[in-house]
């Protein structure tokens, strides 16, 4: 039993909804085209130490691979990325697994029980395409659970580019030690404080903006409260329908908590706000 013939008869079985030895042994046989080993090889040989790391490199070989298939728009490398070393984007996925792997990878919990998954995390450098790193956790880790995983893997001059999952205000104090860079998004409910507008309220200036028709906004401002993070907070205003998705997700949230949102939440959906040092 060849490794790349158990690889591809793994996939196949999954594909064709036989994920079992007794399936794997049957596209084993197809492929060679002889009888094949019984479902109990198959079931030894997956059972051995080796076999987890096995499928997780082929895993990490074709993530690689489809990573260099992203086009990266010329104009980007010259122009905005330019100035900087590398832009590392870093986000998660998650992977659904079958219901019966449930009590060993376990995922999320809702009304109907816990559900089996994983989490996949992966960077990669924008301007040259190259995987810079990836892992599989379960799947109830949160963003926020891996947010400091990065700091060893970044460089003088580097861009981080993270969705508000891994918000996280040690986090960003420790990447510009680093003389590192990030944007993130900024969560709802964070405080934010305006530093160069006399201290004023971000939605006051931000309802004054749409007044005066005024699309973009540039901001000195501190995040958080206890450990507050002094940096730029950028402003831009987005489509109507956008910001009517937003105002109904916005809704959907606080409904779940048993309250309804703010004015002031529901004025501050028209944009879209950032963070960055």
């Amino acid at each position: 039993m060849f490794p790349a013939d158990l690889l591809r008869a793994v996939i196949l079985a999954i594909a064709d909804q036989v994920p079992h030895s007794r399936g794997i042994a049957q596209k084993i046989a197809s492929l060679s085209g002889g009888a094949g080993p019984s479902r109990q090889a198959v079931w030894k040989r997956l059972r051995c130490e080796s076999a987890p790391l096995f499928f997780l490199r082929a895993f990490e070989c074709v993530l690689a691979h489809q990573i260099l298939r992203i086009p990266i728009p010329a104009e980007l490398i010259k122009g905005p990325c330019s100035g900087f070393a590398r832009v590392l984007v870093e986000d998660g996925s998650i992977i659904p697994l079958h219901p019966s792997l449930a009590e060993d990878f376990v995922g999320t919990s809702n009304q109907y029980g816990t559900v089996a998954s994983m989490r996949l995390r992966w960077v990669f450098d924008l301007i040259s395409g190259q995987p810079i790193d990836s892992d599989l956790r379960f799947g109830r880790d949160n963003d926020m659970s891996t947010a400091n995983d990065i700091l060893e893997l970044l460089r003088e001059g580097d861009l981080l580019l993270r969705d508000m999952g891994y918000f996280c205000l040690d986090c960003f104090e420790r990447i510009s030690r680093a003389g590192a860079f990030y944007i993130t998004r900024i969560p709802a409910g964070t405080t934010i404080t305006l530093l160069d507008t006399g201290r004023s309220k971000l939605i006051g200036v931000l309802r004054r903006a749409k007044r005066d028709k005024i699309k973009e906004l540039e901001l000195d401002a501190e995040v958080g409260t206890d450990r507050a993070v002094r940096g730029r907070l950028v402003a831009v205003q987005i489509s109507a329908e956008k910001a009517a998705e937003a105002r109904r997700k916005l809704r959907q949230r606080r409904r779940a908590h048993g309250r309804q949102p703010t004015l002031a939440e529901l004025d501050q959906c028209d944009w879209a706000l950032v963070f960055t040092n």
